[in-house]
């Protein structure tokens, strides 16, 4: 089911006609903001072109004019910002249709620099997530070993933004195409792991000891916070780190569920569809959820309280393009 939902993502059934504004290095620079508002807030999302799902800078909720950042055939996804709001870590596709060649790139959204390739080992590295400090990219790679040719089944490794070392995480592996999430507390990731083939996955909080010696895994401990036989993924945390949010799915829907970590509470925010989340905004009021439609395999992003109290509200205007895979620019200083 991780990979049919993958393969949704990146469907060529998203293509629609975008509004341009340039591409990459035309974009003009942004603005540092002296506090997150909802309103104002500029965010990422991803949409097809000609069915090539492509990343745009949305400046605005109300903005129609987005900015394409990427423009090369292949796909282009899963946009993750460094904390400072400099720079946006996403993967990309530049192989065949043969043989697929997932690598990590990193690019300024308001310069004129071309992407910088962060990954360039054989296999496949994507759905990246920058740690806290900005000092490390975690994300998932099935990179080809002489017992595992085909890079399965899949590990969480983890990339020095200086000096762009890349070292493993996970212990045992995940066995799914599902990322990671760090917590908010810099020591920890969230990821989702399948322990059996064809079977449920389950939640997992990851300790790391980056110090430990080169050669051995960075995960010191693990501890299971959600196993009930669905498919669960996507975890991402609250800002406050106090709750976790992911995606819950069966043959009939995907919902949205809450995790208090303090008292093992959980929430279901969303009771009906297809609803993947994507993040929480950056002071923690709404969760931001993607609709998908079966029948017409469009999306749309949709604001969802967590406390369930505010009614669900589109993040866009009714009339704007499928889009999904969200990303808030973060508030800085």
């Amino acid at each position: 089911m991780a990979d049919g939902r993958w393969a949704r993502l990146g469907s060529a059934a998203a293509a629609t006609l975008i509004l341009l504004s340039g591409c990459g290095g035309d974009a003009e620079p942004l603005e540092a903001p002296s506090a997150w508002n909802l309103d104002s807030a500029s965010f990422v999302v991803t949409a097809a072109v000609d069915g090539d799902p492509e990343l745009f800078l949305v400046r605005n909720r109300f903005d129609t004019a987005w900015v394409r950042l990427t423009e090369r055939p292949g796909l282009d996804h899963s946009a993750t910002w460094s904390p400072d709001g400099e720079w946006i870590t996403y993967h990309a596709d530049r192989g065949s249709d043969s043989v697929p060649e997932l690598d990590l790139y990193m690019l300024r959204p308001g310069g004129r620099v071309p992407p910088v390739r962060l990954t360039d080992a054989p296999g496949l590295d994507y759905l990246p997530a920058y740690a806290p400090d900005g000092r490390h990219i975690a994300f998932l790679s099935r990179r080809p070993t002489p017992d595992r040719p085909d890079g399965s089944p899949g590990h969480i490794h983890m990339l020095g933004v200086v000096g762009q070392e890349v070292r493993q995480v996970t212990c045992a592996p995940v066995n799914a195409s599902l990322g990671p999430a760090w917590m908010p507390d810099g020591e920890s990731l969230l990821i989702a792991r399948r322990v059996q083939e064809d079977g449920p996955t389950i939640l997992v909080r990851v300790w790391l000891d980056l110090n430990r010696r080169t050669g051995r895994p960075l995960a010191e401990r693990e501890e299971v916070l959600v196993r009930d036989g669905l498919f669960n993924y996507t975890p991402v945390p609250s800002p406050d780190g106090r709750r976790i949010a992911w995606t819950a799915e069966d043959d009939d829907a995907a919902r949205v569920m809450t995790l208090d970590l303090e008292t093992g509470a959980r929430r279901e925010v969303t009771d009906q569809g297809f609803q993947y989340v994507e993040a929480w905004t950056p002071d923690g009021a709404w969760l931001a959820v993607t609709r998908w439609d079966r029948e017409t395999g469009r999306r749309e992003i949709w604001l969802v309280d967590p406390e369930g109290v505010q009614p669900a509200e589109p993040l866009l205007p009714p009339d704007s393009p499928s889009a999904s895979g969200v990303a808030f620019r973060p508030p800085y200083p």
